[in-house]
This record gives structure tokens, sequence and C-alpha cells, in this order.
């Protein structure tokens, strides 16, 4: 409908694009083997600033990744975003394994024309605690509880422990 409508138009399709201090269930739909590519959202951001005065943008539809520095496995991605949050990642048996609709994109014509890929992944991951403040310290104090309520969101944790 965007396309037909007659308007100038361009689409943008985010990667990744974690927000501290999230924790959503649907991450345990996601297999751990799973292809998924961070953007940092200040380089979202970026990019978008950087669209609304790019004509060249228009009449495209472009993916905003990491790039292949943002480019992981489900695993890993989790892992850090967990551990970065004091959390610490779950059990695998936790995780569904059909597939899910995240990938590596191809990058490099946004990044030409947009020119934001500027931070990784690793950088995100050390500013988490800082950027969650009094509550990255509380996330420590109460650890426990916080992993089993999360983990009680896993409808695979649940299945697969009642065997």
């Amino acid at each position: 409908m965007v396309q037909e409508s007659g308007l100038k138009w361009a689409i943008l399709r985010f990667g990744a694009v974690p927000l501290i201090g999230q924790v959503d269930p649907m991450m345990f739909q996601v297999p751990l083997n799973n292809r998924i590519e961070f953007v940092h959202p200040r380089d979202v951001g970026l990019a978008v600033a950087n669209a609304i005065s790019c004509d060249e943008v228009f009449g495209k539809i472009l993916h905003i990744g990491g790039g292949s520095s943002g480019q992981h496995y489900y695993k890993t991605y989790l892992t850090g975003l967990l551990d970065g949050a004091g959390i610490g990642m779950f059990p695998d048996k936790s995780f569904g394994t059909a597939p899910f609709y995240t990938d590596w994109m191809d990058t490099e014509e946004s990044q030409r024309l947009l020119k934001y890929q500027r931070y990784s992944f690793e950088q995100y991951v050390k500013e988490m605690p800082s950027a969650l403040g009094y509550r990255y310290q509380m996330v420590k104090l109460l650890k426990p509880l916080i992993r089993k309520f999360v983990l009680s969101k896993s409808p695979y944790y649940k299945t697969k422990n009642r065997k």
C-alpha cells in the first residue's frame, strides 16, 4: 500500500534493537541456533535521522542492521544481553526449536547511504550496567527470584520439566 500510494516513501526494516531493561517472554520462541542481527539503538536513530535528508533512500526498502559485527547466533546474542543485565543465560531447554523469522541482513546499501553503523554489540553489552543504573544492583540482589520469574514464561521449559 505504501509503495502504491503515490507518496514519496522509504521503508526501513530494523534488525534486533534491544531495549535496556526489557525482558520479553517471546525471547524463548527463538531457537538458539537462529541467526540474528543486532543494531544499536543509537545507530537506528542516526539511520532514521539521516534518511530524512537523503533523497536516494526514497522508493527503496533498506535493512538497518549492525553489519558483520552485529551478526550473531541467538545463543551468543542472548547470553550477552542477559549477562550484561546481570541475569545470566537460561538453560538451552528453555528455548523453542521451530524456525523463527530472524536472520542476518544485507546492510551494504543502507550503510553506504546513511552512514549509521558506529556501535558494536560488545559496546552495548558493556553499557548495560550503567544504563540500567540502580536497577542493575536490584537485579544482582534479586537474581534468583528474577530468573525464576522469567524462566516461568518459557512454555518449553515448563513442558520439558513435567516429563
